[in-house]
């Protein structure tokens, strides 16, 4: 009974027509349960507050990943740096330091040496010895002054550079939430950028 029923089977499968050109492009031309999405759906801020100064992409707009897309108003962090690097860059005190200090120790090694001959009193030996540890920190603290100048403009440069919005992924932007001379807060969002599409 089992073997008359596989034949019977196999027999219906061979006999039946083929789908006719007409019914694959029906089938193919119906709605399909498909949804087009992106990746990543992306809204861009800032991490820092201000003016909106420069809107770089539209509606449309392919971006890429690190791609520059607003900054915001920078003329005091500009001027901030400016000042910072100046101050960093400048070597000034450290040589006036130095150079102090140099002439004092061999002023120190002339006395000390009239000292053991008992030529120079022990007071002026003392006051030279004195001076001498004084312009030492002096110039140790101008040192240490620099590198916290140095500090300062890497920071100043840090708070720059949150001015400018890139794009941390790739894709198209869908809107523009705002425009140019508006003011961008805390969480506030500029514009919309989803990432690469996907059907699913």
């Amino acid at each position: 009974m089992l073997k008359v029923t596989i034949a019977a089977t196999l027999l219906a499968a061979v006999l039946m027509p083929p789908a006719s050109a007409e019914s694959v492009a029906a089938i193919l031309g119906k709605p399909h349960d498909c949804v087009i999405g992106p990746f990543i759906a992306t809204e861009l801020g800032s991490p820092a507050t201000g003016i909106l100064e420069e809107l770089l992409v539209d509606h449309g707009d392919r971006v890429t990943k690190g791609m520059v897309v607003a900054r915001l108003r920078s003329d005091l962090e500009q001027a901030t740096l400016d000042l910072a690097k100046a101050r960093a860059e400048s070597t000034v005190i450290i040589e006036l330091g130095r150079e102090r200090a140099g002439l004092l120790k061999k002023e120190a090694a002339r006395i000390s040496e009239l000292h053991s001959k008992q030529i120079a009193a022990t007071a002026q030996f003392e006051k030279t010895l004195s001076e001498l540890q004084q312009a030492v920190l002096q110039l140790r603290q101008a040192e240490t002054e620099q590198e916290f100048a140095v500090l300062e403009m890497k920071r100043a440069a840090a708070l720059l550079a949150q001015r400018t919005i890139v794009s941390p992924i790739g894709g198209y932007v869908t809107k523009r939430i705002m425009a140019p001379g508006e003011n961008v807060y805390e969480q506030a969002k500029i514009l919309n950028c989803p990432g690469r599409s996907a059907a699913r």
